[in-house]
């Protein structure tokens, strides 16, 4: 409840999560997941929680990640230059330096959120130009395991 109050979520009510989950019950199918969460009261001049439409425009590194494109990876130590790449976008979504952002650690471990997990899959979209599964993080938990999935989507492409 902590990362939640953080990002500015509160307890819910016990009817109101059930008339939500009611909601959900009735809009999602049955293999689907949802979460309820109310939201605090913001007070002005604090930061709100981005909503999914404003994580595929808010990409403010775009010059730190746009050094290279799909187009650019070197056929020739691919994996290498994934990883490396992948580093980058990872510390620039944790706001720490590459350097500290080890390859086969798992990015949880790292501090990726919940909320880290969707921006991510949407940056590595951006710079990839294709779509990752929702799944992708939890699959593939780490750089190194990100950088041969897309290898491996890369080369299938091929």
């Amino acid at each position: 409840m902590i990362e939640a109050r953080a990002q500015g979520m509160e307890a819910i009510e016990p009817a109101s999560a059930l008339n939500a989950w009611g909601n959900c019950d009735r809009l999602l199918t049955s293999t689907a997941y949802a979460a309820i969460f109310a939201l605090s009261n913001f007070q002005p001049g604090t930061t709100t929680l981005p909503i999914f439409s404003e994580l595929f425009n808010d990409i403010s590194q775009d010059k730190l990640l746009a050094d290279n494109n799909n187009f650019d990876i070197p056929a020739e130590n691919r994996s290498t230059w994934l990883i490396t790449d992948i580093r980058k976008l990872v510390a620039t979504e944790l706001k720490l330096p590459m350097e500290n952002v080890e390859p086969k650690r798992p990015l949880i471990d790292m501090g990726v959120n919940s909320l880290m997990t969707v921006s991510l899959r949407v940056r590595l979209r951006q710079r990839y130009g294709f779509e990752f599964p929702p799944t992708l993080l939890w699959n593939n938990p780490s750089v190194y395991a990100i950088s041969h999935f897309i290898n491996n989507h890369l080369s299938q492409a091929e």
